[in-house]
C-alpha cells in the first residue's frame, strides 16, 4: 500500500470480472456485465492481457475495495510481415472517489514496464475524449486520427426522417443524379455469388493472412483464433462474416454489423483491389438489404485503405467531430531497439487499421 496516496496495485485476475464491470460502468456509464471484460482481458488467443487493479478506501469509506483499473491488450502485428508483439491500451478508468491519487499514470507505467519486457515496442489506442489529457501527460503522442468514412446508400431513407415520406423520396430521387457526379454515392453493385456468409473462420482465413500480411505495413495479425474470438464469440454477438471464395481458397473476408438504422464494414482484408472491391460492395449490399441507408467506415490514412474506400464511391465525414468522427490516435513508444522502428511506429500512414482493431466489442448503438 502507497500510505500517501491511498492505494496499492496488483495484477488483476478473472475473478475480479464483477468488481471491474462496476468500474468500467460507473466510468463510461455503460450497462456490461462481467462476460465482456472476461472476453476482452482473459481469452484473446494472442495472450492474456496486462490486466493492473489499484485498491484502496475511498473517500468516506471504511473498507478498502478495487477501485481503479487498466489493461493493456496483447496483440501479435506483423511489419512488411515481419511478426512482432504490440499492446492496445484499453479501459483506463478510476472511480471518482479514488481520482486525483495518479493511479493512472501508476498502472500506465507499470503496464508499459512489464508490455515493454515482453518485447512489444509499442502500445497504441484511440483516446477518449476523458482520457486524452492523461495519456498526453504521460507519454504518449497523437500521430493521427481515425477518419469516418460514408457510404450513402439510399439517400430519400434519410430525408423521411425531416420530411413526408412522398416527398423525400421525391427530394432523394432527384438528388442521386447530383450526388453521383459529385462521387458521393458508392458503385452499383449486383450479388455476387463468390461472395458467401460465413459462421466461423477456419484454415482459409490463416492461408490467406499468410499470403497477404508481407504486403502490408503494420498490421494486426488476423488469423482465425483471433477472428473468431474478436467478431464471432462475442457477448453479444453483434458482427457477421462474409467470405470471397476461389475454389478451396478465400480470396478475402469482410466483417460487418448494424443498428439502429446504421451499418458499419469494421474488418477486411483481401489478397488483391479486385478482391477488396468485391467484398466491399457485397458488405454495403448486405447492409443495404438490412434497411441501413447509410454505412461507416472507419480507418487510419494507410494509403491502401484510403484507396479501397476513395475508388469505391465512400467519403470522408463532412464533420470532423473530435472523438466522433475524428478520433485521435496515440501511441506510446516502449523500445527503440526493436523493430519497427520509432519513425515508423510514429507514422499513421503506416497502420492498417479499421474499426475492428479497436478495444470496443461492437461500434453499433446498445
Amino acid at each position: 500500500m502507497d500510505a500517501e496516496r491511498g492505494f496499492s496495485t496488483r495484477a488483476g485476475l478473472p475473478e475480479d470480472a464483477p468488481a471491474l464491470s462496476g468500474i468500467f460502468n460507473r466510468a463510461f456509464n455503460k450497462q456490461k456485465d462481467e462476460r465482456t471484460l472476461l472476453w476482452k482481458y482473459f481469452a484473446c488467443p494472442h495472450g492474456e492481457a496486462i490486466t493492473l487493479v489499484a485498491s484502496g478506501k475511498g473517500d468516506g469509506e471504511s473498507a478498502p475495495r478495487s477501485g481503479g483499473a487498466y489493461s493493456y491488450v496483447l496483440r501479435k502485428m506483423t511489419w512488411r510481415g515481419r511478426p512482432f508483439l504490440a499492446c492496445q491500451a484499453a479501459d483506463a478508468m478510476v472511480d471518482a472517489e479514488f481520482r486525483r491519487r495518479g493511479i493512472f499514470t501508476t498502472l500506465d507505467d507499470e503496464a508499459a514496464r512489464q508490455a515493454a519486457e515482453r518485447g512489444a515496442p509499442v502500445s497504441f489506442a484511440t483516446a477518449g475524449r476523458q482520457s486524452m489529457r492523461g495519456f498526453l501527460g504521460n507519454g504518449w503522442r497523437e500521430t493521427g486520427t481515425h477518419r469516418t468514412y460514408i457510404a450513402l446508400l439510399e439517400p430519400a431513407r434519410l430525408l423521411e426522417g425531416v420530411l413526408p415520406r412522398a416527398l423525400a423520396r421525391a427530394a432523394g430521387a432527384a438528388a442521386r443524379p447530383l450526388l453521383r457526379l459529385l462521387g458521393r454515392l458508392p458503385r452499383s453493385s449486383r450479388p455476387d455469388a463468390r461472395v458467401r456468409p460465413v459462421e466461423r473462420f477456419d484454415a482459409r482465413a490463416d492461408s490467406l493472412w499468410e499470403r497477404c500480411r508481407e504486403g502490408l505495413p503494420i498490421a494486426g495479425a488476423r488469423d482465425s483464433a483471433f477472428l473468431n474470438w474478436r467478431f464471432l464469440d462475442t457477448p453479444t454477438r453483434k458482427h457477421r462474416a462474409l467470405a470471397l471464395e476461389r475454389g478451396a481458397e478465400w480470396d478475402g473476408y469482410a466483417v460487418v454489423e448494424d443498428g439502429g438504422g446504421r451499418g458499419w464494414v469494421v474488418d477486411l482484408l483481401a489478397e488483391n483491389e479486385e478482391a477488396e472491391d468485391a467484398l466491399l460492395r457485397a458488405a454495403l449490399l448486405h447492409l443495404r438489404e438490412r434497411g441501413n441507408p447509410l454505412v461507416f467506415v472507419s480507418a487510419l490514412p494507410c494509403a491502401r485503405l484510403v484507396r479501397l474506400l476513395r475508388r469505391n464511391g465512400l467519403f470522408p465525414h463532412p464533420r470532423k467531430r473530435p472523438f466522433r468522427t475524428s478520433t485521435p490516435f496515440i501511441v506510446r513508444l516502449l523500445r527503440e531497439d526493436l523493430e519497427p522502428p520509432p519513425q515508423v511506429l510514429a507514422d499513421p500512414t503506416q497502420w492498417y487499421l479499421l474499426d475492428g482493431d479497436r478495444d470496443v466489442e461492437h461500434m453499433s448503438p446498445e
